[in-house]
């Protein structure tokens, strides 16, 4: 563990959207051999059309 106080972080970001798109999730996390997923929404995200 560094003690310089140096940190980075990088990772790749890939954005799906459109109508509908949400039933793509399933398929796109499976395809990167995910086996749980944990999805956060708020009523902003909810709001939004």
């Amino acid at each position: 563990m560094s003690t310089s106080g140096y940190f980075t972080y990088n990772m790749r970001t890939v954005v799906h959207s459109g109508a509908d798109s949400i039933i793509k999730v399933p398929s796109l996390f499976r395809g990167l051999g995910g086996k749980r997923v944990l999805l956060v929404s708020d009523e902003g995200l909810e709001k939004v059309d």
